[in-house]
């Protein structure tokens, strides 16, 4: 089985770009990742996720990511997937893995909150040399067999991974250091089937 990376983009954002989003995010409140169908935290959402997050509503400070994203993804888009996309993309959310933290299998659209995301995007914001561990694998084995999606997510700094919303994929625990990154969600006006 041949794996090519056409849906993985490096240098999408420079290293001091990654830094600057990295700052804007030092900002905002953040709080303990939670899941949508078990939002009231307890044992259960501990064994489904453990991080950091901050949602980052654009603004005229991170304007210029949420274009580029944006851009990036609806292009994207266009040339090889032709999802219906309605909208603008959701909030960003920045997500920080330190030690021992993960996200456990799960799709992005699962939920009926949720249920119209198509595209989901992640941006690499920290350098691979700054954690150990922490790499985000996509169940994606119907589509590397026709040699169109990677099954781990760049973790080159200032990449972007673009996949369907309904694969499954999760974030392994990070053995030390922290790592740092965006996801922008893509939605269509009905959930797909």
């Amino acid at each position: 089985m041949k794996h090519i990376n056409q849906f993985t983009w490096g240098n999408v954002f420079t290293p001091e770009e990654c830094d600057a989003l990295c700052s804007i995010a030092s900002k905002e409140i953040r709080g303990k990742g939670r899941v949508l169908a078990n939002g009231t935290g307890g044992i259960k959402n501990l064994l489904a996720r453990n991080c950091e997050l901050a949602w980052l509503p654009s603004n005229v400070d991170n304007a210029w990511a949420y274009m580029r994203i944006n851009n990036f993804v609806r292009d994207v888009n266009s040339q090889w997937l032709n999802f219906e996309l309605d909208g603008e993309m959701e909030s960003l959310q920045y997500l920080e893995y330190g030690l021992g933290q993960f996200y456990n299998w799960h799709q992005d659209n699962g939920s009926d909150a949720v249920a119209t995301r198509k595209l989901t995007a992640v941006i690499q914001l920290s350098d691979p040399k700054e954690y150990i561990g922490g790499s985000t694998k996509i169940d994606s084995q119907t589509f590397l067999e026709s040699g169109q999606f990677v099954d781990t997510a760049a973790k080159t700094k200032g990449s972007i991974t673009i996949f369907p919303s309904h694969l499954r994929h999760f974030a392994r625990p990070v053995f030390w250091g922290r790592r740092k990154a965006l996801v922008a969600w893509f939605h269509g006006s009905r959930p797909l089937r």
